[in-house]
């Protein structure tokens, strides 16, 4: 079955690179085990939870061995996640309850994430070692320093999502002299970043992506997508939280603005927030055409987004979400909405005017008149939602995996 030269020799680094790509029609077995590691609690439904959890799923679909190894508190029901991955790991429900319970004192936040990283890490090694995982998939600096000591001949991918720290920086300079490490990350800006400061590392770019679930539901909207002026207001949504990392989500601002929205131009439905946060939110913003609902599973975000009409990107200027991908672009846009977002140098360069509404930061008039022109030219609507879906299609999980590939395979190679 393999391709040979004249003097009948195979190619095979030749066929399995053209059958076993992530954009290969012909999916046979990579032969390769590979075990995503997370410090943080899984399952989950945070970004995190869900790019791992996907990433997972379609290195399985194209033909792989894969398992989540992760810290869970004893309360796990099932061994599988929603996406169908193994989960496995040790109890760790004293590690959990450190974590939630000193992390929230700031001045020692970042030292207990450190500890109980290397502790959890060190207690899984031997658990690891037993799996004989080719490929190891991390988001943690301190646990790859850990696991490439201790499990040196699996290859390492480590995911970094902003520019390190100084300490951060020391710890990622040794890690890429090593030829079985690579990095992966979300934006072009930070992968160019890491590629000038580190010249000798390999860095890939892997984006968020969108399952095929938004896409089924961008393809339904459009379909049925209504070309007369609106008679109802427009349904427009945001998924996340109030804060990110204790970083603001520009939400406050936000909601500032939508007091000058009157309700017959739209209703803002608010996807994620806690129970808490509802309550205080609402005491401070009770508009008829506001609404708040807590955090649900991922699952049920695309019927959810079937409803809605345009999605919102309120996320302000400054160094944290210089360098963010939001899944939530991508989910919008797979799934045919109008996106609203505001001028940052972030959000501009992941997005562009042919299918996404700038506005200023705190510019309430700016806000409507973009709901405004949605509302009444639906032409232009439908041109850029269908715009955005297809922009979409560059950002799948598959494809994600596309440019790292390579040097997953080597493994096999």
């Amino acid at each position: 079955p393999f391709p040979t030269n004249s003097t009948g020799r195979c190619h095979f680094k030749k066929w399995h690179r053209e059958n076993h790509s992530p954009d290969s029609k012909n999916h046979e077995k990579s032969n390769m085990k590979i075990l995503f590691f997370l410090t943080s609690r899984y399952p989950t439904h945070k970004a995190y939870g869900v790019t791992t959890g996907e990433t997972a799923r379609e290195l399985g679909v194209i033909g792989n061995e894969v398992k989540i190894f992760a810290p869970w508190d004893g309360q796990l029901s099932t061994k599988f996640d929603d996406y169908k991955n193994e989960v496995i790991g040790p109890n760790s429900a004293l590690l959990l309850s450190v974590r939630q319970n000193l992390t929230k004192i700031a001045i020692v936040r970042e030292i207990i994430f450190v500890f109980t990283s290397i502790a959890f890490t060190s207690r899984s090694v031997p658990l690891i070692r037993r799996e004989h995982p080719d490929v190891i998939w991390l988001r943690d600096y301190w646990a790859t320093f850990v696991i490439q000591k201790f499990v040196p001949k699996s290859r390492i991918v480590i995911e970094v999502h902003k520019k390190p720290s100084v300490f951060n920086h020391i710890f990622l300079r040794y890690l890429v002299r090593k030829h079985n490490i690579s990095i992966i990350t979300i934006q072009v800006s930070l992968r160019d970043y890491l590629r000038k400061r580190y010249p000798k590392a390999q860095i890939f770019l892997g984006p968020m992506g969108a399952s095929n679930d938004f896409f089924e539901i961008g393809r339904i909207k459009l379909k049925a997508y209504e070309v007369e002026k609106l008679k109802r207001p427009l349904e427009v949504c945001y998924l996340g939280r109030l804060k990110s990392s204790g970083k603001d989500n520009g939400l406050s601002q936000v909601l500032n603005n939508w007091r000058s929205i009157p309700s017959d131009v739209a209703n803002l439905t608010i996807i994620g927030f806690t129970e808490s946060e509802i309550i205080e939110m609402s005491k401070f913003y009770s508009l008829s055409n506001l609404t708040f609902l807590s955090g649900i599973n991922h699952n049920e975000v695309p019927k959810v987004l079937l409803k809605m009409d345009c999605g919102l990107v309120p996320y302000p200027e400054g160094h944290y979400h210089r360098t963010r991908f939001p899944i939530k672009v991508v989910e919008y846009c797979a799934s045919a909405m109008n996106i609203i977002a505001t001028d940052t140098k972030s959000n501009q360069e992941i997005l562009n005017s042919d299918f996404c509404d700038f506005y200023e930061v705190g510019d309430a008039n700016a806000l409507l008149r973009i709901l405004r022109e949605l509302k009444e030219n639906r032409m232009e609507s439908r041109y850029k939602a269908e715009r955005g879906h297809i922009w979409a299609k560059d950002y799948t999980y598959n494809k994600r995996l596309k440019e790292i590939y390579p040097f997953l395979e080597r493994c096999v190679n």
